[in-house]
């Protein structure tokens, strides 16, 4: 550079004496040596850098192959992977609104699963190469309004299943709104052609036309779980008929809905959940399913109602059932007279003499629909009737308004009894409250030497409590419990704007109890 630089001096002396020339030729020969050498050293720049990269992504390689996440098994980073894929799970009920038909596309094709599948090879391996990772075809109506939507349906559906393997299909699809169109039977003859794949299915569309899937007819011998929501076409059910692994299946049922349940399997269910209208309670069909349940089965009727009067008269016929479990649920608004005679018509209806559990809830949007109203004549019938005396062992009582004197009345119909569950209701539709478990019914429930006592069998009480009974009195009444049973279970739960500790002495001498696990579990008002 030292010589460069003195040279260009000389130049420009020479040009100071007049002829710049020959110091212009010097100095564009000198640009041009530099910038051949220039040129040189970016490109042995450039190579350096190619080869630094090479040595990055080797280190970088060499590090991934010992870093934890490299050491996770396969199965393990499979079920990690389900959790990303869980954004796509959802279910519909009829009164729930669609997603958009983006958002249906990206459920049916598991968008999030496949993201991950691009981060690297070995999670790509992994996530297309686990079958059950792709098990779950959601599919909505919305797939299926334009044809351009429809038409990414028919190459991602086909992918998905593909992906699936021969592991289980859990089958939803959903048609809930009034004006969505009818399945597309081309979706249903492909959904039908992988029927010994599928484990769950689930369909829900106000006029449900499933002829579609005939091909699937006595090809089902995965199919566990059933659910069927919608007016149906005829011969709907007679494609469910031969599932020999079906346990559970749930409907609703309407009047006039084509419905028929003896078409279903009812003989190897072990859950048959219906839901019901009844305001005409003579047409209460899914009760007539009853007879061809077996002994171990569990029924689950949801009696969905409105306020004003009932139509019909009770003329049900006498069903007798060998069932094991009724669980009787209202739902929606009720009034106090309207919820009776609902679940006093049912009961009229009933024999049950192999009948262990009754359960009976409300499931409603507003605390004064949420209560059901006892058809405490009807239910002394059905003990009668039933011999519950022999054979009923739990009865639970959620949200059911029922007088203390009525309890007692009844339990005096249930010595077999082993478990009882009440609720304290603290605001009744007339303004009034709700306490069962107070002192008097802890006295009555309280053994006596040498007193028949009231249901000799029992072992468990569970409450929702305003908490309005003397702790003594509750202490009393486990004493006499704990003797005769290897294990009581009492469980007390507070009532939120009733909260109280149980007295300590009480606590004290209640932990002292070798046979007793018991539960005092007041709310929190904040």
């Amino acid at each position: 550079m030292a010589a460069v630089f003195v040279r260009s001096q000389l130049h420009l002396q020479a040009w100071a004496q007049g002829d710049p020339r020959p110091a212009i030729d010097a100095l564009s020969a000198d640009i041009l040596r530099y910038e051949a050498e220039m040129t040189r050293l970016k490109d042995v720049l450039c190579e350096f850098e190619n080869d630094w990269i090479q040595l990055t992504q080797r280190r970088n390689e060499y590090l991934s192959s010992v870093h934890p996440i490299r050491r996770v098994p396969a199965e393990v980073l499979a079920e990690i992977f389900s959790f990303s894929d869980s954004e796509c799970r959802y279910e519909h009920d009829m009164m729930e609104e669609s997603p958009s038909a983006g958002e249906a596309l990206k459920h049916l094709a598991h968008s999030p699963l496949y993201t991950v599948s691009q981060v690297s090879s070995s999670w790509h391996t992994v996530a297309m190469g686990t079958p059950t990772l792709w098990k779950e075809i959601a599919l909505d109506a919305r797939l299926w309004e334009t044809s351009e939507i429809f038409d990414k349906v028919l190459l991602v559906l086909p992918q998905v299943l593909d992906r699936g393997g021969l592991s289980s299909l859990l089958i939803s699809v959903y048609c809930g709104q009034a004006t969505s169109p009818s399945f597309p039977t081309s979706i249903l003859k492909l959904l039908a052609q992988h029927s010994e794949r599928w484990q769950s299915a689930s369909f829900c569309q106000l006029v449900l036309d499933l002829r579609g899937l005939s091909a699937a007819t006595g090809r089902l011998p995965r199919l566990e779980f059933l659910s069927l929501r919608g007016i149906f076409t005829p011969g709907t059910l007679d494609i469910f008929h031969d599932a020999p692994r079906l346990q559970v299946v749930e409907v609703v049922c309407t009047p006039n809905n084509g419905l028929d349940l003896t078409q279903l399997p009812l003989q190897q269910l072990s859950v048959l959940r219906c839901d019901e209208p009844c305001l005409n309670l003579d047409t209460l069909i899914s009760l007539l399913a009853l007879p061809r349940l077996p002994a171990s089965a569990e029924f689950q009727l949801r009696l969905m109602g409105v306020e004003g009067a009932l139509s019909g008269t009770p003329t049900l016929r006498e069903i007798i059932s060998p069932l094991s479990t009724f669980m009787l649920h209202l739902v929606y608004a009720y009034s106090p007279s309207h919820s009776q005679t609902a679940s006093g018509r049912v009961f009229d209806s009933l024999t049950l003499p192999s009948l262990s559990r009754l359960d009976m809830n409300t499931n409603a949007y507003s605390p004064e629909s949420a209560l059901l109203h006892w058809p405490h004549t009807q239910f002394i019938h059905l003990a009668m009737r039933s011999g519950f005396s022999t054979h009923l062992q739990i009865l639970h009582l959620w949200n059911v308004v029922i007088e203390q004197d009525q309890l007692l009345e009844c339990l005096n119909h249930l010595s077999f009894l082993e478990h009882l569950a009440i609720s304290d209701i603290p605001v009744l539709h007339n303004g009034a409250s709700q306490v069962l478990l107070g002192d008097s019914l802890l006295v009555a429930l309280t053994r006596r030497p040498d007193t028949p006592s009231l249901v000799p069998r029992l072992s468990g009480l569970m409450a929702h409590s305003m908490l309005k009974f003397d702790d003594k009195v509750l202490l009393q009444f486990a004493r006499s419990r704990v003797d005769d049973v290897e294990l009581f279970e009492l469980d007390v739960f507070g009532i939120q704007g009733f909260v109280r500790e149980l007295d300590s002495v009480v606590e004290e001498q209640l932990d002292e109890l070798e046979n007793l696990e018991y539960m005092w579990d007041p709310v929190d008002d904040e």
